[in-house]
């Protein structure tokens, strides 16, 4: 089990600076695009804004427009995570061979700043995003299972 997402296993963290576009905008690290995605499309001036800034920049920015963020936020939160995720694998090689190589072991994002939602604090959580992560695995494991993706 890799039950940590900090030290070697850092790349597996949204916080990790892996460049993707998601939604037409070049970002920097998963957290960026996620937190951007919170947004309505109009309000792209705002968007912009993500594109430059470090994981925990984006979450500080996301705090202060926190007023902005649509109204379907919890209902597509999990679709847009899963989006994200699939764009920083694709769109980065090495980490994505770095994510078969995790194979079979559980991911599991504990934490100590109290996500149970995305994670898992004090025992306690869904760990959403070590379960994405592990279908994103199976997603790569699959193409290279039917010859559709050489892997490395």
């Amino acid at each position: 089990m890799i039950d940590s997402f900090m030290g070697e296993y850092r790349w597996l963290s949204n916080f990790h600076e892996a460049p993707l576009w998601h939604s037409g905008h070049l970002y920097q690290n998963s957290e960026s695009a996620y937190q951007a995605a919170k947004l309505l499309p109009r309000d792209e001036e705002y968007r912009l804004k993500y594109e430059s800034t470090d994981g925990k920049g984006a979450k500080k920015l996301s705090k202060e427009l926190k007023h902005l963020t649509r109204p379907d936020w919890k209902e597509i939160s999990l679709i847009v995570m899963s989006e994200v995720v699939h764009a920083k694998f694709a769109q980065n090689k090495d980490i994505r061979i770095q994510l078969i190589n995790t194979y079979p072991q559980e991911l599991v994002e504990n934490n100590t700043w109290g996500d149970v939602f995305y994670g898992v604090c004090k025992e306690t959580g869904q760990n959403w995003l070590g379960r994405i992560l592990m279908a994103e695995r199976v997603y790569w494991l699959d193409l290279m299972a039917n010859g559709k993706y050489k892997g490395h």
